[in-house]
């Protein structure tokens, strides 16, 4: 079993997420601290343009940081990733084989 994460999953998901593409993370680094509580208002609501702003400024560097940080830091933004796999530990050619056949059929009807 794999006890660490490998440094290039790591690599990916931090780069990932401060890419154009993570519209959703900016509620996840206000929550992480890697935002300022700048885009929080006085009445407790957020100031999302301004959090927008500030999460486009989160480095890949930011993020690979806060997956080595303990989480029971509150002051230092921490993240974990979760590992989990499947493992091929068994080929069976014949129940490829069939299983294949099975979808084959099922299209036809």
């Amino acid at each position: 079993m794999v006890d660490e994460v490998p440094r290039l999953v790591k690599e990916y998901w931090a780069k990932y997420l401060t890419s154009a593409a993570r519209r959703w993370s900016t509620d996840h680094f206000i929550e992480m601290n890697l935002i300022e509580m700048a885009a929080v208002t006085i009445d407790g609501s957020i100031d999302y343009d301004l959090a927008d702003r500030l999460a486009r400024k989160v480095k890949a560097e930011d993020i690979l940081k806060a997956f080595e940080a303990p989480d029971a830091d509150e002051e230092e933004p921490s993240m974990r990733l979760y590992w989990e796999y499947l493992e091929c530990v068994e080929w069976d050619d014949n129940l490829y084989k069939g299983l294949k056949m099975e979808k084959r059929s099922r299209a036809i009807i």
